[in-house]
């Protein structure tokens, strides 16, 4: 799809309100800079790209030390135990088991899982995260643990692959 920039001199907030959700990706108003103008499309070309490339190349199922994510069936197991997680939670660690070892930004996350369109908070990625972490306390030795980085997102790590260093994030949206 073709990315949607309005740029206009009806500022008012009903006008804003119009043009974002008849498909706009941003929305200016004039008087602009010329640098801030600059900033929102390169950061709307980075969403397309983004949504574009996709989660990369993965596996069906993920199986680590008694755990197992099928993507076709959106199974989780462990232990052999189905675990029920919400569609977005399983997309969520579905898309974290796809990147392990690396860091993940939040705006990273929502793009992947929740899309381009998604109009929210984004602790939601931690509200998720959260109950991921809840449906899986109970079980012992778990294979993965989901790290927070302080002031950044989450990272997967296999625990068995903990002599292992992470990678470094890529530059997110609100990093730049």
């Amino acid at each position: 799809s073709t990315p949607i920039l309005v740029l206009t001199a009806k500022g008012a907030e009903v006008d804003k309100v119009v043009g974002l959700s008849i498909g706009a990706d941003d929305y200016v108003t004039k008087p602009f800079s010329l640098t801030e103008l600059m900033a929102r499309i390169t950061a709307i070309l980075r969403r397309v790209e983004l949504s574009r490339a996709g989660p990369g190349p993965t596996a069906e199922v993920e199986e680590i030390g008694g755990f197992s994510l099928d993507r076709g069936s959106r199974i989780v197991r462990m232990h052999g135990e189905e675990v029920r997680l919400a569609p977005k939670e399983f997309d969520l660690l579905s898309y974290l088991l796809a990147h392990p070892r690396r860091v993940q930004s939040r705006e990273r996350l929502i793009q992947a899982v929740w899309g381009s369109n998604f109009f929210g908070d984004r602790k939601t990625v931690d509200v998720h995260v959260r109950w991921i972490r809840e449906k899986f306390e109970g079980f012992a030795a778990l294979p993965f643990r989901i790290t927070t980085v302080f002031g950044v997102g989450y990272r997967l790590d296999r625990l068995e692959d903990a002599a292992s260093p992470a990678v470094p994030a890529a530059p997110a949206e609100d990093d730049v």
